[in-house]
């Protein structure tokens, strides 16, 4: 299962992974694939638009991944809001394979 742990205030937005979805074999998972379009989606984001975030942290590797983002304009939050929406929506489709916390 992949837990997925998401903080987002005023002044930090913070998004922790780990663990894999087991959906299928590594390679052929759709669940580990559409978590990691929607995290790339918000890294992209966050380093194309210096305006609106700066990326304070970012580590990636084999079963964890977390962003420390300092929001800067309001854009930010529009982004992180449709990327935790993605994150809902897994979790609802997927709930032996995706565990989301929203704080």
């Amino acid at each position: 299962m992949t837990n997925i742990d998401i903080s987002v205030t005023d002044g930090m937005i913070r998004i922790d992974m780990a663990g894999h979805a087991d959906y299928a074999e590594p390679g052929s998972d759709i669940v580990c694939a559409a978590i990691s379009t929607l995290e790339y989606i918000l890294y992209t984001y966050v380093t194309d638009n210096p305006g609106q975030a700066c990326m304070k942290s970012y580590d990636t590797g084999p079963g964890y991944s977390f962003m420390r983002i300092i929001p800067k304009g309001n854009g930010i939050f529009e982004v992180v809001k449709a990327v935790i929406s993605g994150y809902e929506g897994l979790a609802g489709a997927y709930p032996e394979n995706v565990f989301l916390k929203k704080n």
